[in-house]
């Protein structure tokens, strides 16, 4: 039983890592949506 819960927490901490690993994976993906349309600016 023992071995059990063991296990679980094993997978449950790596489900983190990976959860972690993906948003900051995530982090480097930029989107401009502070900047200002111009229009009649270059298309």
């Amino acid at each position: 039983m023992e071995l059990r819960s063991w296990l679980l927490w094993v997978v449950a901490a790596a489900g983190a890592v990976v959860l972690l690993a993906a948003d900051a994976q995530g982090q480097k993906i930029f989107t401009n949506t502070w900047a200002v349309h111009i229009p009649g600016g270059p298309a």
